[in-house]
């Protein structure tokens, strides 16, 4: 499913479905039956009578969604599935895919620069850079492979210098009170057992860098 609209702008959107319904050769129960299942999973009942031109954008590309899922495929292509929703929307068509594929066991390959999409929906993911593949797994592995370090953001009662931050990890940034420190993975544990018993520490979190940020900097240094 990309940008390309295949519902009639001035039909119901229901008869839109009908058409696609004959043109893969579904009886008209098997439509209806489908029609319903999918309209309620995408919170679309009472709007496929109304034309598709006075449905919102969230709802359109809804059901555009209902109109490529018809035929139950086993493999479908999303183009940029969220382009222009707004965040409730978007919200909304990600736990759709994520039920219908968990319901049919359908594959869903996603290109998207929304990485929201990604984290909410993808188990594998590709990264490719100028033609060449240069990573094929998790997005866990994905994070281990170019950002191997986690930020630890630390709240203090006292104020501590640069220098002395700088034996607990890469200090990227100072104010005040708070500290953000750089520590890598392996030494993850160790160190902030060691600094939670050695400074006066009020709060802890512990983060990954944004997933967008590490495939920027991949991309920005060319890393293969």
């Amino acid at each position: 499913m990309g940008q390309k609209q295949q519902l009639i702008w001035d039909l119901p959107a229901r008869d839109s479905l009908k058409i696609n319904a004959a043109i893969y050769g579904l009886t008209d129960a098997e439509a209806q039956q489908r029609i319903g299942e999918l309209a309620e999973m995408l919170f679309l009942n009472g709007k496929l009578e109304q034309p598709v031109r006075k449905l919102s954008l969230g709802e359109r590309m809804k059901a555009e969604l209902l109109a490529a899922l018809l035929h139950h495929p086993e493999v479908l292509f999303l183009d940029e599935p969220t382009l222009g929703l707004d965040v409730n929307a978007q919200a909304a068509v990600r736990e759709f895919l994520k039920d219908y594929n968990q319901q049919y066991n359908a594959t869903l390959l996603l290109t998207s620069h929304y990485m929201a999409d990604i984290t909410a929906l993808c188990d594998r993911v590709l990264l490719i850079h100028q033609g060449q593949l240069i990573y094929d797994g998790s997005l866990e592995g994905l994070l281990e492979k170019f950002s191997p370090c986690r930020a630890v953001q630390l709240d203090f009662s006292q104020v501590y210098s640069r220098d002395q931050l700088s034996a607990y990890g890469q200090v990227e940034s100072i104010e005040g009170q708070s500290a953000r420190l750089l520590v890598t993975r392996e030494k993850l544990t160790e160190t902030v057992s060691k600094v939670l018993a050695e400074l006066a520490v009020v709060d802890l979190s512990v983060t990954d860098s944004p997933i967008e940020e590490v495939i920027g900097q991949v991309f920005l240094e060319g890393i293969v």
